[in-house]
């Protein structure tokens, strides 16, 4: 008798004593009526669920605006004048000591979409679409 044999007649007979200590009782069709009966009585008596909306709280929305209302004011500074002059330069006006000019661009250059992904990343967490996909994430 080889290792798939012995295993299954160990199953087959662990499958029969287990048969033999459990007894269930016959159900009829008056457990299927009680509990169907039980069920209606619950929806009758259950209440209706609220049709409540999602508030944003007060301080979020006060936050929200703020920061909307920064957003608009720098984008008008930044392209009135850009508009006015169309000669404006982009170089970098002040110099940072200890860091060269072609140092201070890279660096710009390299650090400035990483700055942007995590900020929008963060924002991103506290919308429904965001603690979705943390919580498939986790």
């Amino acid at each position: 008798m080889n290792r798939e044999d012995k295993t299954a007649a160990i199953e087959a007979r662990l499958e029969r004593s287990l048969r033999r200590q459990v007894r269930a009782p016959k159900l009829d069709g008056r457990f299927d009526a009680s509990v169907w009966s039980r069920i209606a009585a619950e929806e009758r008596t259950a209440k209706p669920p609220l049709a409540t909306r999602s508030r944003m709280p007060k301080w979020l929305l006060a936050c929200n605006a703020l920061g909307v209302g920064i957003t608009l004011v720098l984008t008008v500074l930044y392209f009135v004048p850009a508009l006015a002059d169309p000669q404006v330069s982009t170089e970098l006006s002040g110099a940072v000591p200890g860091i060269s000019m072609p140092d201070q661009a890279s660096l710009l250059k390299y650090a400035s979409p990483i700055i942007t992904a995590l900020a929008l990343g963060f924002g991103l967490m506290f919308t429904r679409a965001g603690r979705r996909l943390m919580s498939e994430l986790q």
